[in-house]
């Protein structure tokens, strides 16, 4: 994944965490509730995966099995427009025949003509818009590390819900803790000002 997500539209907190490998991979959780990336509305959504989350085009031909545009599988990358408010959701291959039926360009795509994603000529537009992606399986494996080392804008409300759900594992696992520039008891997590966003960084110690 090249580039890197920067706190874009102006996040009301910045939080810092260095943790441990042991707990790195449990922060994927927040990957799959979804991260926020700011784009165009009406750009085409290879240009938002490759322009505005850096994913590599090889990488995202090969490993990205399956995608959804506001809950639509999609098939033409080049196509499927980013609307206000859209949500992109990135997956490898999925098991069995729902798997095999959502895969892009699969020889079973038919199946699914009610709920596949319309399509459109891209036109970027003067609006700019919030986008929710989600990351699954393999691909918040492979991406999520140097996702959450560059940082990423969620609800708080989502990190919140998963610090309350790893308590043990932040009291164990998190070396410390930064919440806009002051240092912070980790242990204090979930407790933190509810203001709408926030932007995560978690790196390893």
């Amino acid at each position: 994944m090249r580039g890197g997500l920067t706190p874009a539209m102006n996040p009301i907190n910045n939080l810092s965490l260095t943790v441990s490998a042991e707990l790195l991979p449990k922060f994927f959780q927040l990957l799959e509730q979804g991260f926020l990336v700011e784009t165009s509305v009406g750009c085409s959504l290879r240009d938002f995966i490759c322009g505005g989350l850096g994913l590599d085009g090889q990488y995202l031909a090969d490993r990205v099995q399956t995608i959804f545009l506001d809950h639509n599988p999609v098939d033409d990358i080049d196509t499927a427009l980013i609307q206000e408010n859209s949500t992109v959701a990135l997956s490898a291959a999925m098991p069995g025949l729902a798997g095999a039926t959502l895969r892009k360009g699969g020889r079973f795509a038919a199946m699914r003509n009610q709920i596949t994603c319309r399509t459109g000529t891209a036109c970027e537009s003067d609006q700019r818009t919030k986008v929710t992606v989600k990351f699954f399986n393999v691909i918040a494996k492979d991406l999520g590390g140097n996702l959450l080392n560059k940082g990423i804008r969620i609800q708080d409300s989502n990190f919140i819900w998963f610090a309350n759900k790893h308590t043990e594992a932040f009291q164990a696992h998190i070396r410390s803790a930064r919440l806009d520039g002051k240092t912070i008891d980790p242990h204090t997590l979930a407790s933190i000002p509810r203001q709408g966003d926030l932007f995560l960084q978690a790196e390893l110690c």
